[in-house]
């Protein structure tokens, strides 16, 4: 059913301000070279956000995500977005720990 249909899409940008985001910028990134940051997307719940990253190490790392955006909020959730304990976070970057070739959801606002 879903092939047939047409699909309807919002963009509703709000006020336009110059939006450029300047090229040392970038909306999301992490430290680790072998950190990948696979999806990011609005919470089914709720206003807050949902990225989700995963190691290619096989190792145990600590890195570092850090975000355009101030995060207000950072917990680390399962794959169906249960809530399962705080990250730490200063303004605009969340520490997260790693296990070896790991995926990791993070919730936060």
């Amino acid at each position: 059913k879903q092939a047939r249909s047409n699909p309807y899409v919002v963009i509703d940008p709000g006020e336009v301000n110059n939006g450029l985001l300047p090229e040392n910028f970038s909306f999301f990134s992490t430290t680790g070279e072998r950190t990948v940051i696979s999806a990011l997307k609005k919470s089914e719940d709720d206003d807050s956000f949902v990225i989700r990253l995963y190691s290619l190490e096989d190792r145990e790392i600590n890195d570092t995500v850090g975000s355009f955006y101030k995060i207000t909020r950072a917990e680390e959730t399962n794959l169906i977005e249960e809530l399962l304990s705080p990250i730490n976070f200063i303004k605009q970057q969340m520490n997260v720990y790693l296990n070896p070739f790991s995926i990791k959801t993070i919730n936060f606002k």
